[in-house]
């Protein structure tokens, strides 16, 4: 099992992210799936925090 990512990863994810999408949205590329980009940085920001909640959670029923 791999261990939980810390929190701070979540809130570095989301960072770049936008950073990553406002910049695209400055200087649009056609070659570029922005909508697939978008997804991805969802899907990383929400498996981070489900990561966390559960190492919260086992961390909890230890205590």
């Amino acid at each position: 099992m791999t261990p939980a990512a810390p929190e701070k990863t979540q809130y570095e994810t989301k960072d770049s992210g936008e950073r990553a999408e406002y910049a695209s949205g400055m200087q649009p590329e056609p070659d570029e799936d922005h909508a697939a980009a978008v997804v991805f940085n969802l899907l990383a920001a929400e498996t981070t925090a489900y990561r966390i909640a559960l190492k919260t959670k086992s961390t909890e029923q230890v205590s």
